[in-house]
């Protein structure tokens, strides 16, 4: 480079200057504006595969949501194959003479039935039986008799019970029993659950 004379040495500063700034150029130019592009890109990128990840997610707990729906559903028609239905007055005696049954029970009196709201929740598909009985048994039969009935029917229940011991020959420790045996039957209405 001292071979060279003094003009030539500045044009070729000049040339390394202006080959310098061409480069700087460039580089903020195009390769800072393509890096930050890439970069860009490469976030939406992870942005939609999180987002196809989590519609896969999503997709997968469909599936087994609709499962679970489908074996409560079959659960919920077994339970109301057993709930009283058609002739409620029958299904309340084959009832209770089932539960009766090993008991010791007198004087069962049952009422016809009050078809009454249950007013549990709003759009409830059912609707409540209200039966009024009277019966006299010894105190333990009784316990018995309500621990049977309420055991077997958990969507019923026993309400508003009086106990008055029974005076006059022989008690032998009875007790005349009144009570409300409330339960569910369908309407046989469909629901929307939205």
């Amino acid at each position: 480079m001292n071979n060279l004379s003094k003009e030539k040495q500045q044009q070729l500063l000049f040339v390394a200057v202006v080959t310098v700034i061409i480069l700087v150029g460039i580089w903020f130019g195009l390769i800072k504006t393509q890096k930050s592009a890439l970069q860009t890109a490469t976030k939406k990128t992870e942005e939609a595969r999180k987002r196809v990840d989590s519609s896969q997610r999503m997709i997968k707990q469909t599936e087994a949501i609709r499962e679970e729906l489908a074996e409560v559903r079959a659960e919920l028609a077994k339970r109301e194959e057993t709930m009283a239905s058609g002739d409620y007055y029958q299904w309340f005696l084959t009832t209770f003479n089932a539960a009766m049954d090993s008991r010791r029970l007198y004087n069962f009196v049952p009422g016809p039935p009050a078809l009454v709201d249950a007013a549990l929740l709003p759009k409830f598909p059912y609707r409540a039986a209200i039966f009024n009985v009277r019966l006299t048994a010894n105190y333990h039969d009784i316990g018995q008799f309500f621990a049977t009935l309420e055991n077997s029917f958990p969507y019923a229940r026993i309400q508003n019970v009086d106990l008055t011991p029974v005076t006059g020959p022989n008690p032998e420790e009875r007790l005349s029993a009144s009570f409300d045996f409330v339960t569910l039957y369908h309407t046989n209405s469909t629901v929307n659950p939205r």
